[in-house]
């Protein structure tokens, strides 16, 4: 009889295994009349875990108390490893139903009686798979850090105890390991691990047609899915349906329907929604006919991604009953309305009402879902919450209530910002990227409603100012190579609470993206609670240790206030930003637009948000003005080589062979450089006229705020990064650098930067002339005979800079010299030209932290990546989704300078000689007082809207360099030469960096006018 149970119970027959299991406990409590003996605490147990099993466990629980007692009985001791077993069973039971402290004291009490019982050995299966549930148990109440070192334990553990990977428990273990790590988004370690579970059990059970071979495919299919490998993830979705569907010989299983909905969701993702429907209506149809009833939490998420799709397709009719229809289950099923699938699912029936003019019907939901939330998360400081602030603020907007709709984007925006420490530090880069383009819809709608509706407010205004600061540019600081450079340290103590305080970032990421699942309101505010204590306490020490770190957190927490108290009187500070536009009447994205946020420093700052329109026409100006730009400097380089030919020409004997034909080609090279010279007199004047609607544009409209200005500080957004302010002429016909100090900043973040004291220890370090052409043999021999070691790190390489090839720069010879001679006596000064010129030199393993570096070598910039933009904030249904990759290559890889060996690299797809802006982010500049880039357009980068130019300029200013001296365009080598050597002349003279750069640029002004000469060179950071 209790064998056939067994059968029932192997093979899930749970209803008929029940009866033989009490009728086989009355039994042998009559044969040995007690209760007190091994085959009746067997009888218990198994019949315990049937209840266990179809989740009766309040029946199971009291089972499972009296066979552990019986249990300890039996052997007098609790010291027994049937008592610990029973320990075991009873903990998983406390596990399953949210228990963690009971559960955790008896899983831990197990671990001792069997460690006891084997002799404190731990290479017994009984151990490790206690251990194992244990881990289970931290991962469950987000425990990661604790739950990673069991995992890895257990995983090691298992080997030994089985002698073999090759085990259904280790390929558990494994894949415990790599969820953790999915779910901390720490893809690039889960995948291993994915991959190899997915390999150990095609082994073990010689076929793919097993259900434990179909998880790990669905598991690894999911990594793809969320890092946008949709091509990789698809065909394991898919191969993981089939595998289910041969296994359970039905397609009416909830891993069935599972996988049917985690493909619909990819086609989804993909815009492929005629695909996605069909698979979710039937994933629909199986959970109904698996539950055997409409109500169940599953069913309800299937409608609930049913009526998404309907809703991204605007078959609002079709969506509507779906979402009511959602949210009464979940509603029935959680027996209350406070929980975060409910708040979700109002959230989108709002969503809907909103898009159908339903106003009315729309608020009560939003507000109620905003309510429901915060008591969920016993908090308003949730970046769930914020979602909900969100769209309430959006909605408020649309219907006129501007002053709500106002306080709750304040509200909103100041707790995504707080995430911004959390999230973006334990991303990668990619991640990184995506995380930020999805949430800066929310600073884009927050910058339309105060530009349109709130500029008479100066509260709302400053607010405003404040949220951008903190958001524009903000990618590239938390780009992970920086923050490595950042935290450099000798002491090990830093490292290790540096390790720390990621891992406990990573937890409160992954607990508020969890949600409280099983915990209760109070137990989910509490582990968070505690968590952000310790991340507090960590920060505090790290601040102590760390010099670097104290500042980067002092950066984090920029205002109006503590601009105000950094930047000199008499100056002005200019913040454009170009965004994409909500047009809240409309409902809709409209044209990019530019906006400037003009700040004044004082006791009360100023602070001014101007629209300045479309950012189109302003865009196409500057496009024109940029064109003329080189189509001059085409026009002086002919020039300039035209002369050089007359040169020559005119230096032949009549002794030389060719001298007649010589003099007659002479008189056609003059007349055409005579023509040149007219050409581009003309040309100088039409160059001021294509720059006078950018002044009109983006300058006029705040003139009465930058009038009488000493200094003015600018901070460009979009394509206004791509010009020269001080070559725009005022009104009064003068350029503005004839009136103005002007000097650039990456972001207003930078500012507090100007109050680090390091000074570096090096002297001066130029790099001129290089090698562009040397082979890999030759260069690594150069690296041997320079005594280098290798380089501080590895990049990836742009995909797009495949087929480019750097001409000779022989010219800057000259520049150096120049500029040599005026630092001698002044610097210690280390030069590396022509095969010199490596990668090795600038990048060494052991930092050259020089107080100047100058480096006069080609750029490249690579054309923005095509990407579909505007992101709609009032969308965001989902609460708690991990953060995606994105598809587009990182920025950092598309703007550099080149070295030696650049030219061979390349042709070899290897990245030697190739210094990417993500390189120089790794650079460890600290208290370099300034690195000048005298090459080829080293100024402009890779425009991306509310990021601004992801370029050389301010990876310099991260790596900590005090200032960066750059051109925005190719200038002949003679006048750059001319430039440079004043310049450092000035500077070695006693004038501060902003100062020299003026002067000199005057200087060159006086005998060329035209901007094209001077214009180009520009300062970004520290001016003193």
């Amino acid at each position: 009889m209790e064998n056939l149970a067994a059968l029932y119970r192997v093979t899930s027959r749970y209803v008929e295994a029940e009866p033989l299991y009490k009728r086989a406990l009355e039994i042998w409590k009559k044969v040995y009349n007690t209760e007190e003996h091994e085959n009746v605490v067997k009888v218990m147990n198994n019949l315990a875990v049937i209840y266990h099993t179809t989740g009766r466990y309040a029946e199971a629980e009291p089972l499972y108390k009296k066979a552990l007692e019986i249990t300890k009985k039996i052997y007098k001791t609790e010291e027994h490893p049937k008592v610990a077993s029973g320990m075991n069973n009873l903990a998983e039971l406390y596990h399953i139903t949210s228990r963690y402290r009971e559960a955790e004291y008896l899983y831990k009490r197990a671990l001792e009686i069997y460690k006891q019982a084997y002799d404190y050995t731990e290479e017994q299966e009984n151990v490790v798979i206690v251990m194992n549930n244990l881990a289970l148990l931290y991962y469950a109440e987000s425990r990661y850090a604790e739950a990673e070192l069991l995992y890895k334990k257990t995983r090691e553990m298992f080997i030994r105890v089985y002698k073999t990977e090759e085990h259904e428990n280790v390929a558990t273990s494994i894949n415990n390991l790599a969820g953790l790590y999915h779910i901390t988004s720490r893809y690039a370690e889960a995948e291993p691990l994915y991959k190899r579970a997915l390999d150990i059990r095609k082994k073990i059970y010689k076929t793919e047609e097993h259900e434990n071979v179909a998880q790990s495919m669905n598991n690894l299919a999911g990594l793809y899915h969320i890092t946008s490998r949709y091509a990789e993830a698809e065909p394991l979705y898919k191969r993981a349906l089939d595998i289910r569907k041969k296994v359970y010989k039905t397609e009416e299983h909830e891993d069935v329907a599972s996988s049917m909905n985690n493909l619909a969701k990819l086609y989804r993702d993909t815009s492929r929604y005629a695909e996605a429907e069909p698979l979710y209506k039937r994933a629909l149809d199986i959970r109904k006919k698996v539950y055997k009833t409409e109500e169940h939490e599953n069913v309800a998420t299937n409608m609930n991604n049913l009526a998404e799709l309907y809703s991204a397709t605007s078959r609002y009719a079709e969506a509507g009953p779906l979402y009511k229809r959602a949210l009464e289950i979940y509603t029935k099923v959680y027996k209350t309305e406070e929980h975060p699938d409910v708040a979700i699912s109002m959230n989108n029936l709002a969503g809907l009402y909103e898009a159908t003019s339903r106003y009315t019907e729309a608020e009560l939901l939003y507000k109620r879902s905003l309510e429901i939330k915060k008591k969920v998360y016993s908090t308003e400081e949730h970046p769930n919450v914020a979602i909900s602030m969100s769209n309430l603020a959006m909605f408020y907007g649309i219907i006129d209530k501007h002053n709500e709709s106002d306080n709750l984007f304040q509200h909103s925006l100041a707790i995504y910002s707080m995430g911004i420490e959390e999230v973006l530090p334990i991303l990668s880069d990619r991640q990184k990227l995506n995380y930020v383009k999805k949430k800066r819809g929310n600073i884009y709608v927050y910058l339309s409603h105060t530009s349109g509706y709130m500029l008479s407010n100066q509260d709302s205004v400053t607010q405003t100012f404040n949220e951008w600061l903190k958001w524009k540019n903000i990618v590239m600081e938390a780009q992970g190579r920086y923050i490595e450079a950042a935290m450099r340290s000798d002491n090990p103590e830093v490292k290790r609470l540096f390790d720390e305080l990621n891992m406990t970032r990573r937890t409160i990421a992954a607990l508020n993206s969890s949600g409280p699942k099983n915990m209760t309101p109070e137990a989910y505010a509490e582990r968070r609670q505690k968590l952000e204590k310790q991340r507090e306490s960590l920060e505090v020490e790290l601040s102590k240790l760390s010099k670097d770190y104290a500042l980067e957190k002092n950066v984090g927490k920029i205002n109006a206030k503590m601009l105000s108290g950094i930047l000199p009187p008499g100056s002005v500070y200019l913040d454009y930003a170009q965004i994409d536009y909500y047009n809240f009447k409309e409902k809709k994205w409209d044209k990019p637009r530019y906006l400037v946020f003009v700040f004044v420093p004082d006791k009360e700052p100023i602070v001014k948000l101007l629209d300045l329109g479309e950012a189109e026409g302003t865009d196409d100006h500057i496009k024109s003005y940029i064109d003329y730009v080189n189509e001059y400097g085409e026009a002086k380089e002919k020039l300039d080589q035209d002369l050089k030919r007359l040169k020559e020409l005119q230096t032949k004997s009549p002794e030389d062979r060719d001298y007649l034909s010589t003099r007659d080609r002479i008189e056609p090279i003059k007349r055409e450089i005579e023509d040149l010279k007219k050409a581009l007199s003309e040309a100088s004047g039409e160059l001021s006229k294509k720059a006078q609607p950018v002044y009109d544009a983006v300058l006029k409209p705040l003139q009465q705020y930058t009038k009488g200005k000493q200094h003015i500080y600018i901070s460009p957004d979009g394509t206004l990064n791509l010009i020269p302010f001080e070559a725009l002429k005022t009104p009064e016909g003068k350029y503005l650098i004839e009136q103005h100090d002007i000097s650039y900043i990456g972001a207003g973040r930078d500012f507090v930067r100007f109050e680090d004291t390091t000074v570096a220890e090096g002297g001066a370090v130029v790099f001129a002339n290089p090698d562009y052409d040397m082979g890999l043999t030759e260069k690594e021999e150069m690296v041997k005979a320079m005594n280098l070691r290798g380089t501080t790190t590895k990049g990836d390489v742009s995909r797009d800079l495949k087929g480019l090839k750097f001409p000779p720069l022989h010219d800057t010879i000259q520049e150096a010299e120049g500029i040599e001679k005026a630092l001698k006596g002044k610097y210690n000064i280390t030069d590396y030209q022509d095969k010199n010129a490596l990668e090795e030199a600038l990048l060494p393993k052991k930092a050259i932290n020089p107080k100047i570096l100058h480096i006069a070598t080609h750029g490249y910039f690579l054309p923005d990546e095509k990407e579909e933009r505007r992101p709609d904030p009032i969308r965001m249904i989902g609460d708690g989704q991990n953060i995606p990759d994105t598809k587009t290559e990182n920025p950092m890889l598309r703007s550099g300078i080149v070295l030696a060996g650049v030219n061979k690299a390349i042709a070899e797809g290897r990245d030697d000689g190739v210094i990417s802006a993500e390189k120089i982010l790794g650079m460890h500049l600290k208290g370099t007082r300034l690195v000048v880039l005298s090459a080829c357009k080293t100024g402009v980068g890779d425009v991306q809207l509310g990021e601004g130019v992801a370029g050389l300029r301010r990876s310099f200013i991260l790596a900590g360099a005090k200032t960066v001296v750059m051109s925005l365009w190719s200038v002949p080598s003679q006048e750059t030469t001319e430039l440079m050597v004043d310049f450092y002349t000035l500077m070695s003279n006693g004038k501060d960096k902003s100062e020299a750069l003026k002067q000199a640029k005057l200087n060159m002004m006086k005998k060329e006018d035209s901007p094209f000469y001077w214009g180009a060179f520009i300062l970004l950071g520290n001016t003193e």
